[in-house]
């Protein structure tokens, strides 16, 4: 099911194109969902930064010196894009301020990047949370 998703994703449009017209997934999906705000602050990432990255590892995931020297190394050498950047921890370092995100438009906008990519001819995986699209009511 999911497969037939991703032959029928327009990212010109951010639409499947069905046999009835095209669909989309909107911020109110998204809400209704997963049950996470679509307004509010904007999750806006800043640039990777080793000596910050770092710093959250340590300081924040509670690994050794070591161990986030072998992360970050890791990390820049292998990035493929189905793990969680490091500039996310940035986002949490206040959790009295994580409710205030717009997560929803993040998650959306990720899905519809993640989609793009994944309709292109010779992809063959996808990034991200798919069972989300069982979710949705299309």
């Amino acid at each position: 099911m999911v497969s037939t998703f991703f032959e029928r994703w327009h990212p010109k449009t951010n639409t499947f194109h069905i046999s009835f017209g095209e669909m989309t997934i909107t911020l109110d999906d998204v809400s209704s969902s997963l049950g996470i705000p679509v307004s509010g602050a904007a999750v806006a990432l800043l640039e990777d930064d080793n000596n910050t990255n770092f710093e959250l590892l340590v300081n924040y995931l509670g690994v050794t010196d070591e161990e986030a020297t072998q992360q970050l190394h890791q990390y820049n050498d292998e990035y493929t894009g189905t793990r969680v950047q490091i500039v996310y921890l940035r986002l949490l370092r206040d959790l009295d301020n994580v409710a205030g995100y717009s997560w929803g438009s993040r998650c959306l906008a990720w899905l519809y990047r993640q989609l793009g990519q994944a309709s292109r001819f010779k992809v063959k995986q996808i990034a991200g949370w798919n069972t989300f699209l069982f979710f949705l009511n299309l």
